[in-house]
Protein backbone atom coordinates (compact mmCIF):
# COMPACT_ATOMS: atom_id res chain seq x y z
CA UNK A 1 0.00 0.00 0.00
CA UNK A 2 2.67 2.46 1.32
CA UNK A 3 4.44 2.14 -2.11
CA UNK A 4 1.97 2.68 -4.35
CA UNK A 5 0.58 6.21 -2.23
CA UNK A 6 4.44 6.84 -2.52
CA UNK A 7 4.36 6.53 -6.60
CA UNK A 8 0.97 8.41 -6.63
CA UNK A 9 2.46 11.05 -5.16
CA UNK A 10 5.40 11.23 -6.99
CA UNK A 11 3.11 11.36 -10.34
CA UNK A 12 0.74 13.98 -8.47
CA UNK A 13 3.88 16.38 -7.69
CA UNK A 14 5.36 15.50 -11.14
CA UNK A 15 2.20 16.86 -12.88
CA UNK A 16 1.47 20.00 -10.48
CA UNK A 17 4.94 21.10 -10.45
CA UNK A 18 4.72 21.15 -14.86
CA UNK A 19 1.45 22.53 -15.16
CA UNK A 20 2.30 25.17 -12.92
CA UNK A 21 4.01 27.03 -15.41
CA UNK A 22 1.22 26.88 -18.13
CA UNK A 23 -1.28 27.57 -15.86
CA UNK A 24 -0.45 31.86 -15.77
CA UNK A 25 -0.64 31.15 -11.77
CA UNK A 26 1.23 34.43 -11.22
CA UNK A 27 -1.80 36.29 -12.56
CA UNK A 28 -3.95 34.96 -9.54
CA UNK A 29 -3.40 35.60 -5.74
CA UNK A 30 -1.93 32.20 -4.62
CA UNK A 31 -4.13 32.12 -1.17
CA UNK A 32 -7.01 32.25 -3.41
CA UNK A 33 -6.41 29.23 -4.84
CA UNK A 34 -5.31 27.41 -1.42
CA UNK A 35 -8.88 28.77 -0.67
CA UNK A 36 -10.29 26.79 -2.94
CA UNK A 37 -8.10 23.81 -2.45
CA UNK A 38 -8.91 24.04 1.63
CA UNK A 39 -12.58 23.98 0.56
CA UNK A 40 -12.38 21.33 -1.94
CA UNK A 41 -10.00 18.89 0.75
CA UNK A 42 -12.28 19.78 3.90
CA UNK A 43 -15.62 19.14 2.17
CA UNK A 44 -14.23 15.42 1.25
CA UNK A 45 -12.92 14.96 4.51
CA UNK A 46 -16.32 15.89 5.67
CA UNK A 47 -17.70 13.98 3.63
CA UNK A 48 -15.64 10.49 4.51
CA UNK A 49 -15.94 11.64 7.96
CA UNK A 50 -19.86 11.33 8.16
CA UNK A 51 -19.58 7.67 6.26
CA UNK A 52 -16.97 6.37 8.73
CA UNK A 53 -19.22 7.98 11.28
CA UNK A 54 -16.15 8.32 13.49
CA UNK A 55 -17.06 11.11 16.31
CA UNK A 56 -14.95 14.39 16.62
CA UNK A 57 -13.75 15.37 20.23
CA UNK A 58 -13.80 17.93 21.84
CA UNK A 59 -12.79 21.17 19.89
CA UNK A 60 -9.98 21.78 22.31
CA UNK A 61 -8.16 18.52 20.30
CA UNK A 62 -7.93 20.87 17.81
CA UNK A 63 -5.41 22.77 19.51
CA UNK A 64 -2.46 20.26 18.86
CA UNK A 65 -3.33 20.81 14.76
CA UNK A 66 -2.42 24.57 15.22
CA UNK A 67 1.87 23.67 14.81
CA UNK A 68 1.48 22.00 11.94
CA UNK A 69 -1.22 23.51 10.12
CA UNK A 70 0.78 26.91 10.70
CA UNK A 71 4.19 25.08 9.04
CA UNK A 72 2.03 23.91 6.45
CA UNK A 73 0.85 27.38 5.19
CA UNK A 74 3.74 28.83 5.31
CA UNK A 75 5.06 25.78 3.54
CA UNK A 76 1.89 25.89 0.31
CA UNK A 77 2.91 29.80 0.29
CA UNK A 78 7.10 29.08 -0.69
CA UNK A 79 6.68 26.35 -2.30
CA UNK A 80 4.39 27.92 -5.03
CA UNK A 81 6.66 30.68 -5.54
CA UNK A 82 9.94 28.02 -5.54
CA UNK A 83 8.09 26.37 -8.34
CA UNK A 84 7.26 29.24 -10.50
CA UNK A 85 10.24 30.75 -10.07
CA UNK A 86 12.67 27.87 -11.00
CA UNK A 87 12.32 25.27 -13.59
CA UNK A 88 10.67 22.01 -12.96
CA UNK A 89 13.81 20.13 -13.21
CA UNK A 90 16.02 22.20 -10.94
CA UNK A 91 13.43 22.90 -7.79
CA UNK A 92 12.73 19.23 -8.13
CA UNK A 93 16.47 19.10 -6.71
CA UNK A 94 16.42 21.37 -4.62
CA UNK A 95 13.74 20.26 -2.76
CA UNK A 96 15.90 17.07 -2.80
CA UNK A 97 17.16 18.99 0.73
CA UNK A 98 13.61 18.03 2.40
CA UNK A 99 15.29 14.67 3.07
CA UNK A 100 18.28 16.53 5.07
CA UNK A 101 16.03 17.74 6.74
CA UNK A 102 13.58 15.08 7.34
CA UNK A 103 16.31 12.90 8.62
CA UNK A 104 17.46 16.00 11.31
CA UNK A 105 14.55 15.35 13.24
CA UNK A 106 12.90 12.23 12.64
CA UNK A 107 12.45 10.11 15.53
CA UNK A 108 14.34 7.03 13.90
CA UNK A 109 17.63 6.39 14.57
CA UNK A 110 19.03 5.68 11.01
CA UNK A 111 22.00 3.34 10.29
CA UNK A 112 26.02 4.74 9.57
CA UNK A 113 25.17 4.02 5.88
CA UNK A 114 21.72 6.33 5.66
CA UNK A 115 23.75 9.05 7.50
CA UNK A 116 26.34 8.65 4.59
CA UNK A 117 23.80 8.58 2.22
CA UNK A 118 22.17 11.69 3.21
CA UNK A 119 25.48 13.23 2.86
CA UNK A 120 26.30 12.31 -0.20
CA UNK A 121 23.12 13.17 -1.40
CA UNK A 122 24.03 16.91 -0.50
CA UNK A 123 27.13 16.46 -2.57
CA UNK A 124 24.86 15.79 -5.19
CA UNK A 125 22.85 18.86 -4.95
CA UNK A 126 25.84 21.22 -4.49
CA UNK A 127 26.92 19.66 -7.75
CA UNK A 128 24.14 19.87 -9.61
CA UNK A 129 23.81 23.69 -8.36
CA UNK A 130 27.28 24.65 -9.37
CA UNK A 131 28.08 26.58 -12.74
CA UNK A 132 24.61 26.28 -13.67
CA UNK A 133 25.05 27.57 -17.36
CA UNK A 134 22.32 25.28 -18.45
CA UNK A 135 19.62 27.05 -16.60
CA UNK A 136 16.19 27.05 -18.00
CA UNK A 137 14.89 31.02 -18.13
CA UNK A 138 11.09 31.55 -18.48
CA UNK A 139 9.95 35.03 -18.02
CA UNK A 140 8.98 34.96 -14.26
CA UNK A 141 12.14 32.92 -13.47
CA UNK A 142 14.76 34.17 -10.90
CA UNK A 143 17.26 31.93 -9.70
CA UNK A 144 18.07 33.01 -6.35
CA UNK A 145 14.90 33.91 -4.43
CA UNK A 146 13.53 30.64 -6.45
CA UNK A 147 15.88 28.88 -4.72
CA UNK A 148 15.47 30.36 -1.30
CA UNK A 149 12.06 29.65 -1.47
CA UNK A 150 12.62 26.45 -2.54
CA UNK A 151 14.62 25.43 0.60
CA UNK A 152 12.55 27.20 3.11
CA UNK A 153 9.89 25.48 1.64
CA UNK A 154 11.86 21.76 2.52
CA UNK A 155 12.57 22.85 6.05
CA UNK A 156 8.65 23.45 6.74
CA UNK A 157 7.57 20.40 5.04
CA UNK A 158 9.97 18.64 6.69
CA UNK A 159 8.59 19.64 10.03
CA UNK A 160 5.08 20.03 9.20
CA UNK A 161 4.75 16.48 7.88
CA UNK A 162 6.72 15.07 10.82
CA UNK A 163 4.47 16.95 13.34
CA UNK A 164 1.39 15.77 11.45
CA UNK A 165 3.20 12.33 11.43
CA UNK A 166 3.65 12.12 14.77
CA UNK A 167 -0.29 13.30 15.70
CA UNK A 168 -1.20 10.19 13.54
CA UNK A 169 0.71 7.42 14.75
CA UNK A 170 -0.26 8.61 18.72
CA UNK A 171 -3.75 7.96 18.38
CA UNK A 172 -7.09 6.11 17.58
CA UNK A 173 -8.75 8.82 15.49
CA UNK A 174 -9.03 8.83 12.09
CA UNK A 175 -7.04 10.23 9.29
CA UNK A 176 -9.66 11.69 7.49
CA UNK A 177 -10.55 13.68 10.81
CA UNK A 178 -7.13 15.06 11.28
CA UNK A 179 -7.23 15.87 7.21
CA UNK A 180 -10.64 17.90 8.18
CA UNK A 181 -9.46 19.67 11.08
CA UNK A 182 -5.60 20.53 9.40
CA UNK A 183 -7.94 21.55 6.41
CA UNK A 184 -10.33 24.03 8.31
CA UNK A 185 -7.38 25.33 9.89
CA UNK A 186 -5.46 25.93 6.15
CA UNK A 187 -9.07 27.29 5.34
CA UNK A 188 -8.74 30.28 8.14
CA UNK A 189 -5.41 31.28 7.33
CA UNK A 190 -6.04 31.44 3.65
CA UNK A 191 -9.42 33.49 4.08
CA UNK A 192 -7.79 36.27 6.02
CA UNK A 193 -4.73 36.52 3.53
CA UNK A 194 -7.44 36.86 0.97
CA UNK A 195 -8.71 40.21 2.62
CA UNK A 196 -4.95 41.39 2.50
CA UNK A 197 -5.27 40.45 -1.15
CA UNK A 198 -8.62 41.33 -2.05
CA UNK A 199 -7.41 44.22 -4.70
CA UNK A 200 -5.67 41.64 -6.66
CA UNK A 201 -7.95 38.94 -6.72
CA UNK A 202 -10.62 41.69 -7.83
CA UNK A 203 -8.43 42.59 -10.79
CA UNK A 204 -7.65 38.60 -11.38
CA UNK A 205 -9.85 37.08 -14.44
CA UNK A 206 -11.99 33.87 -14.37
CA UNK A 207 -10.54 30.99 -13.39
CA UNK A 208 -9.30 28.88 -16.06
CA UNK A 209 -9.69 24.95 -17.45
CA UNK A 210 -6.31 24.66 -16.99
CA UNK A 211 -6.12 26.36 -13.09
CA UNK A 212 -8.89 23.86 -12.27
CA UNK A 213 -7.10 21.06 -13.18
CA UNK A 214 -4.21 22.26 -11.12
CA UNK A 215 -6.39 22.92 -8.04
CA UNK A 216 -7.64 18.95 -8.48
CA UNK A 217 -4.06 17.76 -8.87
CA UNK A 218 -3.06 19.77 -5.84
CA UNK A 219 -6.10 18.69 -3.83
CA UNK A 220 -5.71 15.13 -4.75
CA UNK A 221 -1.67 15.30 -3.30
CA UNK A 222 -2.81 16.95 0.15
CA UNK A 223 -4.98 14.07 0.56
CA UNK A 224 -2.34 11.36 0.08
CA UNK A 225 0.12 13.16 2.22
CA UNK A 226 -1.41 12.03 5.66
CA UNK A 227 -1.50 8.28 4.45
CA UNK A 228 1.63 8.61 3.49
CA UNK A 229 3.09 9.33 6.92
CA UNK A 230 0.40 7.17 8.72
CA UNK A 231 1.45 3.70 6.30
CA UNK A 232 5.22 4.78 5.90
CA UNK A 233 7.02 8.05 7.55
CA UNK A 234 8.34 11.18 6.65
CA UNK A 235 12.00 10.78 5.68
CA UNK A 236 10.75 7.65 3.11
CA UNK A 237 7.98 10.42 2.08
CA UNK A 238 10.74 12.37 1.07
CA UNK A 239 12.12 9.68 -1.62
CA UNK A 240 8.47 10.05 -3.41
CA UNK A 241 10.18 13.52 -4.89
CA UNK A 242 13.09 11.63 -6.20
CA UNK A 243 10.55 9.45 -8.28
CA UNK A 244 9.14 13.04 -8.97
CA UNK A 245 12.60 14.09 -10.13
CA UNK A 246 13.30 11.04 -12.05
CA UNK A 247 10.02 12.68 -13.75
CA UNK A 248 10.78 16.00 -14.37
CA UNK A 249 14.10 15.94 -16.28
CA UNK A 250 12.68 14.16 -19.51
CA UNK A 251 9.57 16.15 -19.57
CA UNK A 252 11.70 19.31 -18.86
CA UNK A 253 13.69 18.16 -21.74
CA UNK A 254 10.94 17.62 -24.24
CA UNK A 255 8.85 20.64 -23.12
CA UNK A 256 11.57 22.96 -22.94
CA UNK A 257 14.52 21.42 -25.24
CA UNK A 258 16.44 22.00 -22.70
CA UNK A 259 20.27 20.19 -22.79
CA UNK A 260 21.98 20.27 -19.13
CA UNK A 261 25.89 20.34 -18.95
CA UNK A 262 27.98 17.13 -17.41
CA UNK A 263 28.11 18.28 -13.66
CA UNK A 264 24.00 17.87 -13.83
CA UNK A 265 23.97 14.45 -15.17
CA UNK A 266 26.58 14.03 -12.32
CA UNK A 267 24.88 15.38 -9.10
CA UNK A 268 21.85 13.35 -10.55
CA UNK A 269 23.58 9.98 -10.81
CA UNK A 270 24.67 10.72 -7.19
CA UNK A 271 21.16 11.95 -5.92
CA UNK A 272 20.09 8.82 -7.03
CA UNK A 273 22.64 6.47 -5.95
CA UNK A 274 21.91 8.13 -2.46
CA UNK A 275 18.01 7.68 -2.32
CA UNK A 276 18.76 3.85 -3.49
CA UNK A 277 21.43 3.29 -0.51
CA UNK A 278 18.97 4.87 2.00
CA UNK A 279 16.02 3.00 1.16
CA UNK A 280 18.07 -0.05 0.75
CA UNK A 281 19.77 0.40 4.38
CA UNK A 282 17.68 -1.06 7.30
CA UNK A 283 16.41 1.32 9.85
CA UNK A 284 16.10 1.01 13.42
CA UNK A 285 12.49 1.21 14.57
CA UNK A 286 13.18 2.93 18.28
CA UNK A 287 11.85 5.76 18.51
CA UNK A 288 11.71 8.95 21.00
CA UNK A 289 9.29 11.60 21.05
CA UNK A 290 8.97 14.70 18.50
CA UNK A 291 9.74 17.75 20.31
Amino acid sequence: MKYKLLVALSVQRTLYNILIHHAGVANYSYNSLLLLIDTIRFTVCFIMVCIQKKPIKHTTDWKIMLFPAILSFIKQNTIFYGMLLLDPSLHQLVYQINIIFSALITPMRLTSRQKMSILSLFLGICIVLYNRDDIILLPQHSRVEGIIFTIVAAGTAAMSSQAFEDILKSEKETTWTRQMQMSALGLIAAFFSCIFEYEKIQASNGISNILMVLVFIKCIGDIIIPFVLKYSDNVTKGFADTLSMLMALPLSQILYHWHPHIGFYIGTIIILFSTYIFNDSKRKVNKVLFV
